[in-house]
C-alpha cells in the first residue's frame, strides 16, 4: 500500500469496515441508483483502484463510493437536490464527483 493510500484511510470512521472487496447495497435506493454505483465500482475496480462502498468518514458523513487510490468520494445523484449536492461539496474531507445515474447507464448499456 502506497503513502497516498494510507493518507487516505486517516479521513475515514475507525469503527467502520474498510473492506474494499465488497459492494454494499441498500434496498431503500433505487434500482438505478444501486445498478449505477455497481457500474462506477465495477469499472473502478477493474482499472486496478480500491474502492469501499457506503464509505464512513470521520465526520459522520458517508459517500456512495471511495476510492482510495485516488483518494476521491464518488456520489451518484439520482433524486437528489441541488442543495444536497453541495452540502455534500462543503462538508465531505476530501474531493468527490458526482455522477448522474442515467448517464452512467446510458454509458454503459452498449457495453453489456
Amino acid at each position: 500500500m502506497n503513502t497516498k493510500n494510507k493518507n487516505a484511510y486517516k479521513y475515514l470512521d475507525p469503527s467502520f469496515s474498510v473492506n474494499s472487496d465488497r459492494l454494499i447495497i441498500h434496498k431503500s435506493n433505487s434500482l438505478i441508483h444501486e445498478l449505477a454505483k455497481f457500474l462506477v465500482y465495477w469499472e473502478n475496480i477493474s482499472n486496478g483502484n480500491r474502492v469501499i462502498t457506503e464509505a464512513r468518514f470521520n465526520n459522520g458523513k458517508r459517500a456512495d463510493l471511495f476510492n482510495v487510490t485516488t483518494n476521491t468520494a464518488i456520489e451518484i445523484i439520482h433524486s437528489e437536490g441541488k442543495e444536497s449536492v453541495e452540502r455534500k461539496k462543503e462538508t465531505y474531507p476530501v474531493d468527490v464527483i458526482f455522477l448522474e445515474a442515467d448517464k452512467v447507464i446510458k454509458y454503459w448499456l452498449p457495453k453489456l
